[in-house]
């Protein structure tokens, strides 16, 4: 029998309704059963926050998932832990990545890019392995903290555009590089920070590192 976990999730705006007396009444949690055996069969893309409320529940997707468009919330993706295919990750209204905090494995590449309101990856604290990891053209973004337990990456890594990128102490864990590790055009991010990572890294492949912050000074 597949075992389940109860994951709360508010099925309503939370707010705080005064009643008489002064009384105040929130918006109870729905509870929503992460049970193993709710796959998700094919790929999704989601162009708003709509398109993902079908997911609530959804454990494993079984191709890809794009997250795209108008999308904002990724709460409905609380339960899931396998992605099989790609995830890509773009819709430029995303402000936060706490959705996808049960995401363990994604079975092809993840790309994460034109996100200008992303900060940082907190939230994705669950992924451990990732077969290819593109992260490009945020501008907002100013460090990797939330992928801290990601130890492999099996083939290439690419941290290319980020403006205002300073830290890549969130890939501290990392020890694997199958591929080649591309870190290029990152204005705000110290070579050293580069240098530092690529120390306590084995890299199958090559190391291209260009067009970052030669003069910056690292902590």
């Amino acid at each position: 029998m597949a075992s389940t976990v109860r994951l709360l999730v508010v099925s309503a705006p939370l707010g705080l309704l005064v009643a008489c007396g002064g009384r105040s009444n929130a918006v109870e949690p729905t509870p929503v059963d992460c049970d193993r055996s709710n796959v998700h069969l094919g790929a999704v893309t989601a162009h708003s926050d709509e398109d993902l409320e079908p997911l609530r529940g959804v454990t494993e997707i079984s191709g890809a998932l794009w997250l795209t468009g108008r999308t904002t919330d990724l709460s409905p993706l609380g339960c899931l832990t396998r992605v099989e295919g790609d995830l890509e990750l773009d819709a430029a209204a995303v402000t936060s990545v706490d959705g996808l905090g049960a995401l363990a494995e994604v079975g092809g590449k993840v790309t994460i890019s034109d996100l200008p309101l992303l900060t940082t990856f907190r939230g994705l604290g669950s992924l451990r392995e990732i077969i290819w990891l593109e992260i490009d053209h945020n501008s907002s973004l100013v460090d990797l903290s939330g992928l801290e337990q990601v130890s492999l990456i099996a083939s290439d890594i690419t941290l290319s555009s980020n403006q205002a990128l300073a830290s890549l102490r969130g890939l501290e864990g990392l020890t694997r590089v199958g591929g080649n590790v591309v870190i290029m055009d990152n204005p705000s991010l110290p070579t050293c920070e580069t240098d530092r990572l690529i120390a306590g890294v084995s890299i199958g492949g090559f190391a291209a590192i260009s067009g970052n912050d030669d003069a910056g000074v690292c902590p």
